[in-house]
């Protein structure tokens, strides 16, 4: 049931007016001619009775004669039709055609352009490109597919979707459509064997799902780019693999269950998820030491990714806070995915030489974005007068800040104005804190600076508008557990100097920190047993800090059974993909 209003969520999300075509009968040539590339570059299909169509492509400089590309033409096509009649002679036959007799011309309003004009005048929007005696409609700068990709691993029941560069088109406004082998290849095979088989049509739409019936079936897409009007030429792909049979019932699928509907008005399901980055998941070091217990295949990119958007996209959140999202990740798959289910989304990436990060989405039609910021907090400590108090006690130990200076650790926070009670805002702070064991008076020292800058924040923008209410979530991975000093703080609101963390590492001890905020934060998934588990640590690391003052926990989404977790040793596994546990929660305004 889930599964059938999930698909049917997307396939509604992604309709589009796919009536609308170019006025003109004639085929196209798109030329793109930008004004930071030196060349022209020209795309058109051609084909003959003796060469079955394909799409010729040309980079041509824009200070060119123009009769110099209609040369090249036909030198490229007359070398494609020979390489295609020799393949199909025999030693005995005679080649008796001949290639060279046919014309290129360009007309521009009935009137032949002249050879020795230069590429950058000579094409134009409207055009006409003869070649052989076809006609092209010349299109100057119009919709192009660049590249596009199916994922290498594809599961049935898991969501399917291109990956796609477009150049003067939108994604939203594109045609995509779908198509499978008629037959199954029981036996495998490659893209040519594909290619030799028959393809029905299986949808439309930027989704498919692929059915139980489709294992053992290649999947091929093409997309038509479109940009208001204009459209461009198809351009498809098809996929390395077969179908294959997913993993059967995963836990998450349990859990939807409990977020099969949308929120009611004056309340939001909050996600904070540690969804395990490509760099930590799929490299020799995490298939021998971290995740041995883990099959290879299930570390692999393609196939967690299938996992990870099933199970996020099926929580049906409003507001949705990720650790440790690669970059690519974020913008070829969470990006445009959760767009089209109602999202929006931020990106703050980690400083240094990491390619991975903090995300941050929200409904559209639940909130309005007022305002985002990612900070590193070791540049913040340094250079806001705000925390000199901290700086001042780090520095007190040499060692301790040459740590802390290292780490790259970052603060991503979204001001968020509420679409449905007027006057209440939402402070979205989201943050993955650093991760050696014995390192908690470091972790301790992040969270006050991240409560600090929390703080400045609510006061600046309270200064601009005395009137808002503005309410504080605080996601995150803490890398803490709750008897330690992070969890302490954050709920009580204050760390005393005796506190053992403080001392986690005696060489780089904190002497005599003792601080307070003015949040009223509570856990509100609580202190469960784990949110991590791998067969060398488990522990509850990850929170979703609410503020009780503003906030209430209307429902909580259990977290997956113990047996479901340690069925194939511990996580990651064929049905989690993150070494993490997503907490989901429901929270409701107070009425004040």
């Amino acid at each position: 049931m889930l599964r059938g209003s999930l698909i049917q969520v997307l396939k509604i999300a992604t309709l589009r007016n796919t009536s609308r075509r170019s006025m003109t009968t004639l085929p196209k040539v798109i030329v793109q001619n930008r004004e930071d590339d030196e060349d022209i570059h020209l795309s058109f299909k051609f084909g003959t009775s003796e060469l079955p169509e394909r799409q010729f492509n040309f980079k041509r400089s824009k200070t060119e004669d123009l009769g110099r590309v209609f040369s090249r033409i036909i030198n490229n096509i007359s070398s494609a039709i020979a390489k295609k009649q020799k393949k199909k002679k025999t030693s005995s036959e005679t080649d008796t055609s001949t290639t060279d007799d046919f014309n290129v011309q360009l007309t521009y309003k009935g009137t032949c352009v002249c050879e020795e004009e230069k590429n950058c005048d000579a094409w134009k929007n409207g055009a006409v490109l003869s070649v052989a005696g076809i006609e092209y409609e010349v299109s100057v700068n119009a919709p192009y597919v660049k590249s596009i990709n199916l994922p290498c691993s594809i599961m049935a029941g898991f969501p399917l979707y291109p990956k796609l560069e477009l150049e003067f088109a939108d994604q939203e406004d594109s045609k995509i459509v779908w198509y499978k082998t008629a037959e199954k290849l029981v036996n495998g095979g490659i893209n040519n064997k594909a290619n030799n088989q028959k393809w029905v049509n299986a949808g439309e739409g930027y989704f498919y799902f692929p059915e139980t019936d489709d294992v053992g079936r290649f999947i091929k897409v093409i997309c038509t780019p479109y940009q208001d009007s204009r459209t461009g030429l198809d351009k498809e792909a098809i996929s390395a693999g077969m179908v294959e049979a997913g993993p059967g019932l995963c836990p998450f699928d349990e859990r939807h269950l409990y977020t099969s509907s949308l929120t009611d008005k004056g309340s939001f399901r909050c996600v904070s998820y540690n969804i395990l980055a490509d760099l930590y998941a799929d490299s020799e070091y995490s298939r021998t030491v971290l995740f041995p217990y883990c099959p290879p295949y299930a570390l692999a990119l393609d196939y967690r990714k299938q996992l990870l958007l099933k199970e996020i996209l099926g929580y049906n959140g409003d507001v949705i806070c990720l650790q440790e999202v690669d970059s690519k990740v974020f913008h070829s798959d969470l990006y445009p995915l959760l767009k089209i289910a109602g999202l929006e989304g931020v990106f703050s990436e980690k400083g240094g030489q990491v390619v991975e990060g903090l995300a941050c989405f929200f409904r559209t039609s639940k909130f309005k974005l007022k305002d985002s910021k990612r900070v590193v907090l070791s540049e913040i400590l340094n250079s806001d007068p705000v925390f000199s108090d901290i700086h001042t006690k780090i520095y007190e130990n040499q060692t301790l800040a040459e740590k802390i200076i290292a780490r790259t650790t970052t603060l991503q926070v979204v001001l968020l104005e509420s679409q449905e009670v007027l006057g209440k805002f939402l402070l979205i702070a989201n943050t993955h804190l650093y991760f050696r064991p014995d390192a908690d008076n470091v972790r301790l020292l992040q969270t006050i600076t991240c409560v600090r800058y929390i703080e400045n924040i609510l006061k600046q923008t309270k200064e601009k508008d005395p009137n808002c209410e503005i309410a504080v979530v605080f996601c995150g991975d803490f890398n803490s557990c709750p008897e330690f000093g992070v969890y302490e703080f954050l709920t009580t609101g204050s760390i005393s100097q005796d506190s053992p963390d403080w001392k986690s590492v005696p060489e780089e001890a904190v002497e005599g920190v003792k601080t307070s905020h003015s949040l009223k934060l509570d856990s509100s998934c609580g202190s469960p047993p784990y949110t991590n588990y791998t067969s060398g640590f488990y522990g509850c690391l990850d929170y979703i800090f609410y503020d009780t003052d503003l906030l209430k926990v209307s429902s909580i989404v259990p977290l997956p059974d113990h047996a479901d977790v340690t069925q194939h040793v511990a996580l990651p596994s064929i049905t989690f993909p993150s070494d993490h546990l997503a907490l989901i929660c429901t929270l409701q305004w107070l009425q004040g």
